[in-house]
């Protein structure tokens, strides 16, 4: 008789922790159709550290008619958030529109830490929106957003509404 590991008879897979396997295993168990804007954005941040998940569920959400917005650093927070629909969008299906847009949150972006993030968000809530990228440097705490940060917010168009 084959003996079988402990982790997996008891949680039935080798290579996940159990609590994630059962918060993966909830989310796919409830249909698409159920699957609302703020459910995504809940499940986008659970999976924020995996890139290929986010874009999953990215994709997802685009099947599904569900809007987002791109990393914004006058807007976004570390965590994917829910904003309210604008009203200027025609094409937004009434529906979608009720139950908001998602915002791509700046920790899911590669490169930018959680240290960062609370640097930049206090900020902005202290003193009020970035000008630009030069009242951003000049702002911010520069030993928690270095070059690099900088570089990957630049990339992923967090700076494209300044």
């Amino acid at each position: 008789m084959v003996r079988r590991s402990s982790m997996v008879a008891r949680n039935a897979t080798p290579k996940e922790p159990p609590a994630r396997w059962a918060t993966f295993k909830s989310a796919e168990a409830v249909p698409a159709r159920f699957r609302g804007t703020a459910f995504m954005a809940a499940v986008m941040t659970f999976e924020m550290s995996s890139s290929e998940k986010v874009a999953e569920y990215r994709e997802e959400c685009r099947e599904l008619g569900i809007p987002m917005e791109p990393p914004d650093i006058n807007a976004s927070e570390f965590d994917f958030t829910v904003e309210p629909a604008r009203a200027s969008a025609p094409d937004a299906e009434p529906s979608t529109a009720a139950s908001g847009v998602i915002r791509f949150g700046l920790g899911a972006v590669k490169g930018v830490g959680a240290k960062a993030v609370t640097s930049i968000v206090e900020e902005r809530q202290r003193d009020g929106a970035f000008k630009n990228l030069f009242d951003f440097c000049e702002r911010v705490d520069l030993s928690a957003v270095n070059r690099g940060t900088i570089e990957a917010l630049v990339c992923a168009g967090a700076f494209d509404t300044t």
